[in-house]
């Protein structure tokens, strides 16, 4: 899990758009998970 939210920081860092992208995809697993 921590690896995979390296890599996401990575990728906030490198494009604006990415990590816009990411937080979303992040949100949504969580909120997912945190429903089941």
């Amino acid at each position: 899990m921590s690896h995979a939210f390296y890599l996401n920081k990575f990728a906030v860092e490198m494009d604006p758009t990415t990590g816009e992208r990411t937080q979303e995809l992040i949100d949504a697993i969580t909120s997912f998970v945190a429903r089941h």
